[in-house]
């Protein structure tokens, strides 16, 4: 879309393809995180008992 604006002239809407484009990302690493977030709660270390005490 950028390069279609680019050649049409308006600047504006490429302004805006590039912010859109931006908040993307920002959205999708967002959601990673939180991905990340649920499995690290999730997650439960494993202990061993030791027989010498």
């Amino acid at each position: 879309m950028e390069k279609r604006f680019k050649q049409m002239g308006l600047e504006v809407e490429v302004r805006k393809t590039k912010e859109m484009a931006k908040q993307a990302k920002i959205e999708l690493k967002e959601i990673d995180l939180i991905k990340q977030y649920r499995e690290e709660r999730r997650y439960e270390p494993i202990t061993k008992r030791n027989p010498f005490r």
